[in-house]
């Protein structure tokens, strides 16, 4: 079949087609040629058509025509922009389409055209090469469903490089920021920086996906209008072969909402609903971790519990609602006059529990007759005046907790009996 094209071809003309001829079927790119008429049939296709699963002969002897295997969805664009390529004064035009090839298959191709006309600017020929991009538009579906993806998905996705600084951004991210995605591409990524972490924990983030490992946190961003916001954030390093550079994919889920709930959670176990101090079982974990690091440490701590006196007379005549400001007025007076290592927490209706940290018998005496003098010197709500009774104990190394509490109770017990006001220590 090849001598139908180089009949008119002699000597060395005929030798340099003959050699173009298998340097072109040896590649994958598909050379054909076809005069203008009616039909439009091929006079000419290299043997490399064989990847489709047909023979150069079954277009040349006309077994099989090329638009018989365009894909169906594609035979009426193909048709009309092959005419109007013919129709036009183009020297050359492209088209993109699929085919079926002899097993069923479907592929992608893109055909280059070469259009030799007459002198009125007829086509009279047509000369193509044919490139399988299956692969090609099948990887450029997949990056655009996966950019569609990410672009939709409510995750925040970004990417940096190894400079912090920001080369793309979804929408999510604009949408928890604040910034725009002006505003954010080329920026580092410290523009998010709540001030809530400290160096160490930025050094330990670089540390990690430098490092080439992945990295997860809980990490508290800053918006453009100053709000803070929770982000469980998840770091990729992806290292770029052809560049040899560094860059980080930084995927991460708005947490905010979660992260509140979670510490009002944490705050209705642990704090006293009326008055904002630790409750009873926070205070009782409390007295446990001092027991702990007292062994450890070989060093001691106080207890002082103290009762308000006849707290059932104010609530019998003046109401509850007295009693619980009384009770409130109380918690603020003695947080003042504590220190921030100290823990204090309500034991339960009018009683009160304080931990004084490595305080031993002789200081936690005098914060319990400061205490105590304070209180009686001071009007609750400007109209209600108490007074307390306080037993205060020193923690004695190995000392259960049982036996501790024991000794303080017993101390509130004599000072109650005693005449109330009064602080005693056992």
């Amino acid at each position: 079949m090849k001598n139908i094209v180089l009949q008119n071809y002699t000597g060395d003309n005929c030798k340099q087609l003959l050699e173009l001829t298998k340097l072109i079927e040896v590649s994958s790119v598909i050379v054909f040629s076809c005069i203008i008429d009616y039909e439009c049939e091929l006079n000419y296709i290299t043997d490399n058509v064989s990847q489709f699963g047909y023979s150069a002969e079954d277009f040349l002897l006309h077994k099989v025509h090329y638009k018989s295997i365009i894909h169906d969805a594609d035979i009426d664009f193909f048709s009309k922009s092959l005419e109007d390529g013919l129709r036009s004064n183009k020297r050359k035009f492209s088209l993109l389409h699929r085919i079926i090839t002899a097993d069923g298959t479907i592929r992608w191709l893109d055909v280059k055209f070469l259009v030799e006309r007459d002198e009125q600017g007829c086509a009279k020929s047509l000369y193509g090469a044919i490139n399988d991009i299956t692969e090609i538009v099948e990887k450029e579906n997949k990056a655009k469903l996966l950019a569609q993806a990410v672009e939709q998905s409510d995750s925040l996705v970004f990417i940096t490089d190894c400079n912090g600084i920001i080369s793309y951004v979804n929408d999510s991210v604009i949408e928890n920021s604040g910034y725009s995605r002006e505003e954010l591409i080329g920026s580092k990524t410290s523009i998010f920086k709540s001030g809530k972490h400290n160096k160490e924990f930025y050094y330990n983030l670089w540390r990690t996906i430098l490092s080439g490992q992945n990295y997860n946190n809980i990490i508290i961003n800053k918006k453009k209008n100053g709000k803070l916001y929770y982000v469980d954030t998840s770091i990729t390093p992806i290292d770029d072969a052809y560049t040899k550079s560094k860059n980080f994919v930084v995927r991460a889920t708005n947490v905010t909402r979660q992260m509140k709930l979670e510490k009002k959670l944490k705050n209705l176990a642990t704090t006293d609903s009326l008055t904002q101090i630790y409750n009873r079982y926070k205070i009782n974990t409390e007295i446990e971790l001092h027991i702990a690091r007292s062994k450890r440490s070989n060093t001691t701590f106080s207890l002082l519990m103290f009762d308000i006196d006849h707290f059932k007379n104010i609530n019998d005549s003046y109401g509850h609602y007295v009693g619980d400001l009384v009770l409130k007025d109380l918690t603020r007076l003695i947080q003042t006059s504590i220190r921030q290592v100290d823990s204090f927490g309500r034991w339960g209706g009018e009683e009160f529990m304080l931990i004084l940290d490595d305080t031993k018998k002789e200081e936690a005496l005098n914060v319990a007759q400061k205490i105590r003098a304070l209180v009686e010197q001071t009007a609750m709500s400007g109209h209600y005046n108490i007074t307390v009774s306080i037993g205060v104990g020193e923690y004695k190394i190995a000392e259960r907790k049982s036996a501790l509490l024991e000794r303080v109770d017993q101390a509130l017990y004599e000072a109650k009996e005693g005449g109330r006001n009064q602080v005693v220590y056992r």
